[in-house]
């Protein structure tokens, strides 16, 4: 497994939208950019080529600022693209012996000119203003091919490397070939692209939904077991995966898998099929559901996360997400389902139209069975109905136990007149 390594942004979907403002054609998306690798750097150092374009990116807005002085812009300009030019040529030295600034340019295909600029503005008097803009275009030219594009390049050529992967994975019977591919993405991965990488195309490209449809038969077992087994590993390796995998697919169900929504009529790379129908999205649902319950199930889960999965699902109400948020409740100390299950039923109302209500059965049936919201609860108004039941049985359960602690008490006192 690869060494992982801190940087400041907390997901590599923020740094794909930062480097997206920076070079946007837009003032208002790069002083956004701005602003992010500001709060970046309250976090830690960031890399060189950030802190570049930052400061000659910064330059660009200020020079469309009202009522600014323009000895001030040159200024900027000066000092970004001296800083760019001497942090690129001080980051080359090695050796004993030093090596002239244009010829470590010259090696990294940085413009002549660009050096000849650095130097007056070092040495001499500031160039004109027209000069430094064409030189920090260039400068934010060079840093995007050579850093910002090719960090993107790495990430989606990751990125197709896991599909690949974990493709094969599902079809290997043999426990050793097996280990071998799990061993192939787990340093395939590093910790900075758990998130981007692994988790969204174990959700985002259904590399766990499987092809065939979900029966209780021996090949759904067999599937099931084996990316059981490279969840377990994945989550072991790293101790964030497994709170951040049952968030994503709270989020996917809610959004991706909305049978209303046009995104969801999107085919994945994994099922290799060049049509989908809302059959598909619904399969792809309960597959979904299915992993929730069952990592929930397989993998110790701290009240913590719970507690933050649940508040997901407020957030982010759907038919499917309250099912999600009924398995959380399955797995909740006794005491706190009562709560939970307000909680949800005001989450679950929601979706009702207006003036519709449900119906509660008997609270007085027997509360051993346990709330188990199917994948497929296309009738919400059942669900919801289901859901009333459970919590009528529990507040008629929690009466009983309190009648009978009252009952109890009451005895000893009807007993002291009589022994009297």
């Amino acid at each position: 497994m690869e060494h992982q390594r801190l940087v400041c942004w907390a997901t590599t979907d923020e740094w794909m939208q930062v480097k997206g403002w920076l070079f946007s054609s837009l003032l208002e998306e790069k002083q956004k950019g701005c602003d992010r690798v500001a709060a970046w750097r309250t976090r830690g150092r960031v890399p060189l080529a950030i802190e570049c374009t930052h400061s000659l990116v910064h330059a660009c807005v200020q020079d469309h600022a009202p009522h600014i002085d323009a000895f001030a812009v040159r200024s900027l300009y000066a000092l970004a693209v001296v800083r760019f030019v001497n942090g690129f040529a001080d980051a080359e030295q090695r050796g004993a012996t030093a090596r002239s600034v244009a010829s470590i340019a010259a090696s990294l295909r940085i413009p002549e000119w660009i050096v000849d600029i650095r130097h007056e503005a070092t040495h001499a008097t500031l160039p004109t203003l027209q000069l430094l803009r064409l030189a920090a275009a260039q400068c934010l030219r060079w840093l995007q091919r050579s850093f910002w594009d090719k960090q993107s390049a790495a990430l989606e050529e990751q990125e197709e490397t896991i599909v690949y992967l974990l493709a094969r994975y599902g079809k290997i019977d043999s426990p050793q070939k097996r280990e071998k591919v799990l061993a192939q993405i787990l340093s395939s991965v590093s910790g900075n692209t758990v998130n981007h990488v692994l988790i969204r195309t174990l959700v985002g490209q259904q590399a766990l939904v499987a092809v065939f449809p979900p029966r209780d038969n021996q090949e759904t077992h067999q599937w099931i077991e084996y990316y059981a087994e490279a969840l377990t590993r994945f989550a072991a390796a790293w101790p964030h995966f497994h709170s951040s995998f049952l968030h994503e697919i709270i989020t996917h169900l809610h959004h991706s898998f909305n049978p209303t929504n046009a995104q969801a009529l999107h085919r994945t790379q994994v099922l290799g099929d060049s049509t989908t129908t809302r059959e598909d999205c619904e399969r792809a649902c309960d597959w979904l559901w299915r992993w929730f319950d069952e990592m929930l199930r397989r993998t110790p889960t701290s009240p913590d996360t719970l507690e933050a999965l649940q508040e997901h699902c407020l957030t982010h109400v759907g038919p499917r997400t309250i099912e999600i948020f009924a398995s959380i409740v399955k797995h909740l100390p006794q005491e706190k389902r009562q709560s939970r299950l307000q909680r949800l039923l005001a989450a679950a109302h929601m979706l009702l139209p207006t003036g519709h209500t449900t119906t509660s059965s008997d609270p007085t049936d027997s509360t051993t069975q346990a709330l188990q919201p199917g994948p497929r609860a296309a009738d919400l108004s059942q669900f919801l109905a289901d859901v009333e039941a459970l919590e009528g049985a529990l507040e008629h359960r929690r009466q009983a136990r309190l009648d009978l602690v009252e009952q109890q008490q009451q005895q000893p006192q009807q007993q002291q007149p009589q022994q009297q």
